[in-house]
């Protein structure tokens, strides 16, 4: 978790690459989507990307209740 004044947010990995996170705040839910996010295509051939570990946390996004995204 990660704490930014009365802010507190979930800390998400997705897959590629695999340092890259995503931040969501349940209270205003607010996804800050690092790459996992964007406006444009999928780069799934970089370096230690892995398709399958995307795949899996966009999963995961689609359960929380998100209704703004910070890409």
């Amino acid at each position: 978790m990660v704490v930014l004044g009365d802010l507190s947010f979930q800390v998400y990995t997705p897959g590629h690459p695999p340092a890259s996170i995503g931040l969501f705040e349940q209270a205003t839910g607010s996804i800050l989507s690092g790459d996992i996010v964007y406006d444009g295509p999928l780069i799934d051939d970089a370096y230690h990307s892995d398709p399958d570990a995307y795949v899996a946390a966009l999963e995961t996004l689609r359960r929380l209740p998100i209704s703004i995204v910070h890409g």
